[in-house]
């Protein structure tokens, strides 16, 4: 099922979701260094806040202080890829 709205003008992906409706997806993600509101550290449920350095942009948990890394500008927030801080 086609829809008219979102041919491809705004440059992104279209597809189809849930019931046929037409969804467009975003071809990049860009990191903007800020947490967004809601988003905890998935093993402690700790705030998280971003430490953007010379080494690599990190999402660091204030409570267990476990590193989640950005990954071409998203972050990882996987309990078994976070390093211990």
């Amino acid at each position: 099922m086609k829809s008219e709205a979102g041919s491809g003008e705004s440059g992104g992906i279209s597809g189809e979701g849930p019931g046929g409706a037409a969804i467009e997806k975003s071809k990049t993600f860009e990191w903007s260094g800020t947490v967004p509101e809601g988003v905890v550290c998935p093993a402690c449920w700790g705030e998280l806040s971003a430490a953007i350095g010379a080494e690599a942009d990190l999402l660091v948990c204030a409570a267990c202080g476990r590193r989640y890394p950005v990954v071409d500008g998203i972050p990882v927030l996987i309990v078994e890829r976070a390093e211990q801080g």
